[in-house]
């Protein structure tokens, strides 16, 4: 079962049965935007959830059907999840967090060297690294930094320089170490 927001599922108006899957997949905007978008090779940012994973491919599922109306182009970010490689850290959460906000969605998964192949931006983030665009992997080019990594780093950016009043509440600034006391 699919649909387009999850009202129906989270209020028991519709009980779906235990044996199938249940996927919403959700663009952030009205369906002519989503059309002319698409029509331009496009997409808009879609929200995907699962529900129930009876296939154990709902996820799956869900990205295609979201791919079919170009909602993928619009904004589904991948990283690699925490039992992989990399480390947990405060840049990661705080961009991840920024990338939420900013009305794109945040998949946790198994990233495997294809995907990156096929990706259309790639971007790493670190505490030296900030967020940074990467534009190549193994002398495959990605390109130029697309506008969701755009995005990301200018926020993540303005934040860190305490121009953005949104994520303010992070910041905790040092006391200036050559102001002289009482003046």
């Amino acid at each position: 079962m699919a649909f387009a927001h999850g009202f129906n599922i989270h209020y028991n108006q519709i009980v779906p049965p235990a044996d199938v899957d249940v996927i919403m997949i959700a663009p952030k905007g009205p369906g002519h935007t989503v059309r002319s978008e698409y029509l331009k090779g496009g997409g808009v940012p879609t929200l995907i959830a699962v529900y129930q994973d009876k296939s154990g491919k709902a996820k799956d599922i869900a990205l295609s059907y979201a791919a079919a109306n170009g909602g993928t182009k619009g904004g589904v970010i991948e990283t690699p999840d925490l039992s992989s490689s990399i480390l947990p850290g405060i840049t990661r959460d705080t961009v991840i967090q920024i990338a939420q906000d900013l009305g794109y969605t945040v998949q946790e998964t198994n990233v495997i060297r294809a995907d990156l192949y096929l990706a259309d931006e790639i971007f790493m983030c670190g505490t030296a690294a900030e967020v940074t665009p990467v534009r190549s992997v193994d002398d495959r080019e990605v390109g130029d930094p697309g506008p969701i990594t755009k995005a990301i780093q200018a926020a993540y950016l303005d934040t860190v320089r305490g121009k953005r009043e949104q994520w303010s509440h992070w910041l905790e600034y040092a006391p200036n170490p050559t102001a002289v006391p009482g003046s």
